[in-house]
């Protein structure tokens, strides 16, 4: 196992989303297929009335992503934080 993969399995934020005590598991969203990568957006709900919206890059080339919260599922909810759980960085 790589060190950024055992990076990622110790994070304790990414196991906080996912040992969450409402126990639902996050939906895909959205998926994009390119020639060079593969975007992800899943989403789920959270304990404390929270929801979680991950951004998955399966390359390792870095890529942007684009979506909108003007959907159905997100109506009504207000940001709260916006954080990179990976670098520990609010965005």
């Amino acid at each position: 196992i790589s060190n950024a993969t055992l990076a990622i399995l110790g994070n304790e934020e990414i196991i906080a989303i996912n040992q969450d005590p409402l126990g639902k598991q996050a939906d895909l969203i959205e998926r994009e297929v390119h020639e060079v990568n593969i975007k992800e957006i899943w989403g789920g709900e959270l304990s404390d009335n929270r929801y979680t919206l991950i951004f998955f890059n399966r390359h390792e080339t870095v890529t942007t992503f684009k979506t909108s919260l003007d959907r159905p599922e997100f109506r009504g909810m207000k940001v709260i934080r916006i954080r990179d759980v990976v670098t520990h960085e609010d965005v």
